[in-house]
């Protein structure tokens, strides 16, 4: 059969109706024709018996003004051109309504007219949509939609979209009302939530894994599948990690890794470095590049250079127990061992120089001056004996 542009395609039963017949002519256009033999005219409104389809599903062609047939005087019959036009945004399947006449004095035979839904024949149209974010944090909630392939689309009814499940998750890291989402008639989609659980464990890769699937019109319809990854919470500890964890004065450092225990810095994490009280050295005795410290938004760590200041003491090697600070977050720190630079030089570990110095005024005493080598200092009061 042909089809008029814009028009929904009505199959065509060449049965009798109301004492005439009624045909789809070659626009699939039916001409309803009710006949009388006597001479006055008759006006017979065009009425639904039963049927899923109503008036709504149906259109009349001009110069008819509403669903009724116009029989002149003189006539035995009159006709009524009635079509289904194209309603592209609902998805209804085929449709039927069953249709009589309705004229005091009068009874009317019936006919059933099966209306073609143009829509659900496109098969673009005939797919189940499900999206989800990609991620949730242990707490939090997401939500899972279920829609039409287009979003123009509504459904002639409430459509079920039964959930199926593929987790490496399980049952204990979420909870979801129900196994199903409903799509109400005239919707194009609905949603249900899903809560992530906050569990004490640490994990990584727990993936809820979730197809739609929906029967339209006695098909089986699958969504793609989607998959959300339930992530641990932001972790709360730091970790410093380096090798070696020995250091020398000079230009040569260590690189330091301060490191998120697992996830990664929703913000820039800053971090102002700690000595702790079982260090010999101080701040003096170390600097670090950069001097601003911090775990980068996106990041799991970030990176600094440790150098131990050569500060021309002679000195015994130092112990520098090595930490951090930041609101919120624990810190696991490094103790460093730093080698004195001028106590690696076998002549600065000479005992000290002497020289006379001028005879004291005072009776039995002779003073004497001591040096260390080529000026070095050492660090603190040095005793001599």
């Amino acid at each position: 059969m042909k089809t008029v542009p814009g028009q929904e395609r009505i199959r065509n039963y060449n049965r009798q109706f109301a004492g005439g017949r009624r045909y789809i002519d070659n626009n699939n256009i039916y001409i309803i024709q009710f006949h009388k033999s006597a001479y006055r005219w008759y006006i017979p409104s065009l009425a639904k018996s039963s049927g899923s389809a109503d008036f709504d599903d149906l259109a009349f062609e001009a110069p008819a003004t509403d669903f009724k047939v116009f029989i002149p005087g003189g006539q035995s019959s009159g006709t009524l051109k009635i079509y289904a036009p194209d309603d592209p945004d609902w998805l209804e399947g085929d449709e039927e309504i069953e249709l009589t006449g309705s004229q005091v004095g009068f009874t009317f035979g019936s006919q059933t007219v099966s209306i073609l839904d143009m829509t659900s024949l496109d098969p673009d149209n005939l797919a189940i949509i499900l999206e989800a974010p990609a991620q949730v944090t242990e707490g939090n909630s997401v939500t899972i939609t279920a829609r039409l392939a287009k979003p123009n689309l509504k459904f002639k009814g409430d459509l079920q979209v039964d959930l199926l499940f593929n987790n490496t998750a399980s049952a204990a890291d979420y909870s979801i009302p129900d196994t199903k989402i409903i799509i109400p008639e005239g919707s194009n989609s609905a949603t249900i939530q899903l809560d992530a659980l906050t569990d004490t464990e640490i994990e990584s890769g727990e993936l809820v894994k979730i197809t739609g699937w929906a029967n339209m019109f006695g098909m089986d319809l699958l969504s793609s599948e989607v998959s959300i990854e339930i992530q641990d919470p932001p972790s709360h500890k730091i970790k410093f990690t380096a090798t070696p964890l020995t250091l020398t004065e000079g230009p040569a450092g260590v690189t330091v890794t301060a490191s998120l225990e697992y996830g990664v810095a929703a913000a820039d994490i800053p971090i102002s470095l700690q000595i702790g009280a079982g260090s010999t050295a101080t701040s003096a005795d170390f600097t670090t590049t950069p001097a601003t410290i911090k775990i980068p938004a996106g990041s799991q760590s970030g990176t600094f250079t440790l150098y131990a200041t050569d500060d021309q003491l002679l000195e015994t090697q130092e112990t520098l127990e090595l930490s951090g600070t930041s609101t919120g977050y624990t810190f696991e720190g490094l103790t460093f061992q730093i080698n004195d630079l001028q106590s690696a030089n076998a002549n600065n570990k000479r005992s000290p120089s002497s020289r006379r110095l001028p005879p004291s005024t005072k009776t039995g005493t002779l003073p004497f001056g001591f040096a260390c080598p080529r000026g070095l200092k050492p660090p603190r009061t040095l005793p001599l004996t």
